[in-house]
């Protein structure tokens, strides 16, 4: 009766977990500024900021509306130029539950709340919570992402390409 009772507790945890994506929050001044010197992804005078929960809930849902946003229109134009369905998909950004994601919420020059978004479907990065994990190919398996949760707006979106 004991064993019953751990199994049901442990598919109900499974079952409730699966299909979310792994997210880290990397809120550090050094994060940013590895995002300002490396790669000109945010502006010099980017600050850190925390993020409430609240905030972390409505940037999930920008995010996948950003992502479906995204597809959608990749699919349209896509279609439109006659590029074939292995194309799109090679392009599309999938489910989340199938990325490890970073979040680095920053301060733009205004005084406003970004997050540059980082997602990745390689499980097998053993810092991924504590450093940003940089790709140079790798198609919809990579994906970056800036939204400005002050005025609820994705800045850019972009997947990688393919080697």
């Amino acid at each position: 009766m004991r064993k019953s009772i751990f199994l049901i507790i442990g598919f109900f945890n499974f079952a409730f977990c699966f299909g979310q994506s792994d997210y880290v929050i990397l809120s550090d001044q050094k994060r940013i500024d590895e995002l300002i010197s490396s790669k000109n992804i945010v502006e010099k005078s980017a600050k850190t900021v925390n993020l409430t929960k609240k905030e972390i809930n409505l940037l999930e849902k920008l995010l996948k509306q950003s992502i479906d946003n995204y597809n959608d229109k990749l699919s349209e134009s896509s279609k439109n130029y006659g590029r074939s369905e292995q194309f799109i998909e090679l392009y599309q950004i999938k489910e989340l539950k199938n990325y490890m994601v970073q979040y680095v919420p920053y301060l733009n020059d205004e005084g406003q709340k970004e997050v540059w978004i980082n997602g990745f479907c390689n499980h097998a990065e053993p810092n991924w919570k504590t450093q940003i994990i940089y790709y140079l190919d790798g198609g919809n398996c990579v994906f970056n992402i800036r939204i400005n949760l002050t005025t609820k707006k994705c800045l850019s979106i972009k997947t990688n390409n393919i080697a």
